[in-house]
């Protein structure tokens, strides 16, 4: 197994694609890849239609998969410019490289109908590499009935997306580039995909039940108004943490019961820290009576350092993406970014490539789930390397 990627900026779209292309060629000593990713900032929108066959011309006998994005991140890109185009390309012994695009309104339900639409199966135990557009995949509602198919099986992936109204999202896949939906490749046989995931927040307080909520609204935790958790949470934080509380504060809902809670075990969703003629507080999820949750405060540095901490060995892969949470603007934006992405290359020379999105697909205990201020690296390699 062997990867390849290259970040190309400049104006003139067919120079800036040829020169990546031929970065990519080059680095795989001429050798056809199996599979290409392209993922191309909003300033080459008017060539968005190009993109399949200016690939097509370079690599005719690969399966293309890729989406418009916000930022690009690879050498010497972090994510943070205006413009650009991130180019990967894997050559995949062993591998069977299986792409599909889904509608949300035409999904299949069963095995059967999986592999009449995509000839993609559970016994083909494939790992899933999938981007969404994000406003007409409803995408969290997928995830669960791709895990009901193929359960035990690894997902990762990314919404698509500038996450500007003005700007086109699309998906390229194979010869096509769809507006919609949902895009991917299966990839079975000698691989192994790897996904780290680590939040951009780190938890405060322990975990509570829900005792009162109506809708969006959260009124109380542990029968305490939460207003009066707020107060008590407020008052063990920094003075910087505290000038920063409204607009850091995140709420984390548990994705599965357990015993024993850990950064990374709940989706995050945003807070409105205004209190309801009830005292409660609007939160980005629907809250449910019973379950646990618990308040995150954002913080680009935990982040940073749990990458770091679970990077400390050099890691096995020939390799990765990273598809990095976008933050809230401030001048610290781009140095998280340009950390996040050295952090594999000290641990492990491989290539490394993705772009920011609003929203990250990743499997966690075996459930995948569309997680909001998250990063994750995805690692790939040949089986039992």
């Amino acid at each position: 197994m062997r990867w390849a990627c290259s970040v190309t900026t400049g104006e003139a779209f067919e120079g800036v694609i040829q020169q990546g292309a031929s970065t990519l060629s080059t680095a795989l000593g001429g050798v056809a890849p199996d599979l290409v990713l392209a993922f191309l900032s909003a300033a080459y929108a008017p060539h968005y239609e190009e993109v399949p066959q200016r690939l097509r011309q370079a690599f005719p006998y690969s399966v293309l998969l890729g989406c418009s994005v916000s930022g690009v991140i690879g050498p010497g890109a972090d994510g943070t410019e205006a413009g650009g185009i991130a180019l990967g390309a894997a050559i995949l012994p062993g591998v069977q490289v299986t792409p599909f695009h889904l509608e949300a309104e035409d999904f299949p339900e069963t095995a059967g109908r999986w592999r009449r639409r995509t000839d993609v199966a559970p016994e083909d135990h494939p790992a899933f590499l999938l981007l969404a557009d994000p406003a007409s995949s409803r995408i969290e509602s997928l995830l669960p009935r791709i895990d009901a198919v193929f359960p035990g099986t690894p997902k990762s992936g990314a919404l698509a997306g500038t996450g500007e109204r003005i700007d086109p999202t699309v998906l390229f896949l194979g010869e096509e580039v769809y507006p919609s939906g949902l895009t991917g490749v299966a990839l079975s046989g000698d691989i192994e995909m790897e996904t780290l995931v680590v939040q951009e927040a780190r938890p405060i307080g322990e975990p509570m039940f829900v005792s009162a909520c109506r809708g969006n609204t959260l009124i109380e935790l542990d029968r305490k108004p939460v207003g009066r958790v707020l107060e008590a949470l407020y008052e063990t934080l920094s003075v910087a943490e505290q000038a920063s509380f409204p607009e850091a504060l995140l709420l984390g809902v548990a994705m599965a019961r357990q015993e024993i809670y850990r950064g990374g075990d709940f989706l995050l969703g945003a807070v409105t820290v205004a209190t309801e003629a009830d005292g409660g507080i609007e939160v980005a999820h629907p809250i449910e009576q019973n379950q646990v949750v618990q308040f995150h405060l954002r913080d680009s540095g935990y982040a940073i350092r749990e990458f770091a901490r679970r990077l400390s060995a050099p890691l096995p892969a020939a390799g990765a993406l990273l598809f990095a949470s976008r933050g809230s603007p401030r001048p610290s934006e781009g140095g998280r970014l340009r950390d996040l992405a050295s952090l594999p290359r000290s641990a492990s020379p491989f290539p490394l490539f993705g772009f920011v999105c609003d929203g990250v697909i990743a499997t966690r205990r075996g459930r995948t789930h569309l997680h909001r201020y998250t990063n994750t690296f995805t690692l790939f390699r040949a089986r039992g390397r």
